[in-house]
């Protein structure tokens, strides 16, 4: 039987995504596929707030732990306080501060910081759970390395060229009704081939 590898990449996030490359014994991708970050809303007050479907996504990674491969998962690594943590508004959003373009960068709150690290821990301690390891990569070194160069603009729609373009047959609407392709999906995809290329220049094929 001819060895098979499986790279998953997650980006973290409610509007995050998990991605999977199914390759062969040299890390050539046969399939690939990707799914948006499972969520469910919950009751607070008179408001519904969208969280993480923790059920949904445990089951989501022990079906791929099944698979009778070599997994290899890639997740985006956060921080409790760094550039991570950084949003982009319209101006006149967030700060005042003049830029160039009709966006900038902002910090996210604590509460949202606490979140995403929490999620992080989450799904890291699932695979960790199952005994694979978890290969943290930050932001920045996968973009480098996807973009061929620090990303000064729109790392967003950069992400979302650069996937539909390695992989068009994958979707990167997160459902039925979207009508424009989700970054975070794009993100999880470009990390899960991130991971492919340090697996097929490292790992002896």
């Amino acid at each position: 039987m001819a060895i098979c590898n499986v790279i998953i990449g997650i980006d973290i996030g409610l509007s995050g995504a998990v991605s999977v490359l199914h390759c062969d014994e040299k890390f050539d991708v046969v399939e690939a596929e990707c799914v948006p970050m499972p969520t469910q809303k919950e009751k607070r007050g008179n408001k519904n707030r969208k969280i993480l479907d923790e059920i949904v996504l445990i089951n989501i990674i022990k079906s791929i732990a099944k698979l009778n491969c070599n997994l290899y998962f890639y997740i985006e690594k956060q921080w409790a306080r760094g550039q991570a943590f950084k949003r982009k508004v319209k101006r006149g959003e967030g700060n005042d501060k003049g830029v160039e373009s009709n966006e900038e960068e902002v910090a996210m709150s604590a509460v949202t910081e606490a979140n995403i690290v929490g999620q992080y821990r989450f799904i890291r301690g699932i695979v960790l759970t199952l005994g694979y390891n978890v290969y943290a990569v930050a932001p920045r070194t996968w973009q480098i390395r996807m973009f061929g160069r620090k990303t000064h603009g729109d790392s967003k729609l950069a992400s979302s060229i650069v996937a539909q373009q390695l992989y068009p047959e994958v979707s990167l609407l997160p459902t039925e009704r979207s009508r424009k392709a989700s970054d975070g999906m794009s993100d999880s995809l470009l990390i899960a081939e991130y991971g492919r290329i340090i697996c097929k220049t490292t790992i002896p094929g």
